[in-house]
């Protein structure tokens, strides 16, 4: 065999493992497993099943009603931060620990999407009903996404009252 050859079949020798690896990240999701790395906001990992944690939960709780209620990220990102409240934190298999940091817009946004929150795994835009509790009714759930679905709509009315491009956004 050629170095050429050799080159050749570790790309598709590669290949084929890492799609065995998709194959069992998408059936452990579909049975509603843990298949992640690092645990979420709310949760415990114990044999990759998700186990609430009640202090974090009633967190993630809050924030979600808070949000709405009043819809508005920066506010509540800064209530989180004169609260200090952080992002989840861990320790690795290896030992390290992982300090949460202070919960930015990025963070809170990405938080308010996880479908984990209604006792769902997704994978791929499929969700499967997971093997944990949800922490967020979906009355609430709801109304949170009704603030956002307005922020991807067009331009606030408020924008298109001021000629000047910018006027209004500060």
């Amino acid at each position: 065999l050629t170095a050429k050859t050799l080159v050749a079949c570790e790309s598709v020798e590669r290949k084929v493992i890492g799609e065995g690896i998709g194959e069992k990240r998408a059936a452990g999701k579909a049975r509603g497993m843990w298949i992640g790395d690092k645990p979420t906001l709310g949760c415990g990992v114990v044999e990759r099943k998700l186990l609430v944690n009640a202090a974090e939960a009633e967190l993630v709780l809050g924030i979600f009603c808070r949000y709405a209620e009043h819809g508005s990220a920066a506010q509540l990102v800064r209530e989180l931060a004169i609260e200090g409240q952080t992002t989840k934190s861990w320790v690795t298999q290896g030992g390290l620990h992982r300090p949460g940091r202070p919960i930015d817009q990025q963070y809170l946004f990405a938080m308010l999407r996880n479908h984990i929150y209604l006792g769902e795994m997704v994978h791929k835009g499929e969700s499967y009903p997971g093997q944990h509790q949800a922490i967020v009714s979906p009355e609430i759930w709801n109304a949170a996404h009704a603030f956002i679905e307005r922020r991807k709509q067009g331009p606030r009315e408020h924008r298109t009252e001021h000629p000047a491009l910018l006027a209004g956004l500060l």
